[in-house]
């Protein structure tokens, strides 16, 4: 029961940053750029963003995006 209990709330840290970049994906492209990001949380300037977009491609992707929600950069859950 403890084993089933704490893959639940695994699965549920995990998925949780992904259902808020859905939310902020509105072009449902998987990715989530500064302005979809600022629809949502007009705090989040682009210095939030710069620093989480690693590979600065001007698009948070699933990892980069979670690392936001890590950092508390961005609110968990939308």
């Amino acid at each position: 029961m403890r084993k089933t209990a704490l893959s639940v709330v695994a699965v549920l840290a995990v998925s949780a940053p992904l259902a808020a970049m859905e939310e902020v994906d509105v072009n449902d492209d998987g990715v989530a750029t500064l302005e979809e990001i600022q629809a949502v949380y007009p705090d989040f300037t682009p210095a939030d963003f710069a620093r989480l977009d690693v590979n600065a491609d001007g698009m948070l992707d699933e990892d980069e995006y979670g690392q936001g929600v890590e950092d508390g950069l961005i609110p968990d859950g939308g």
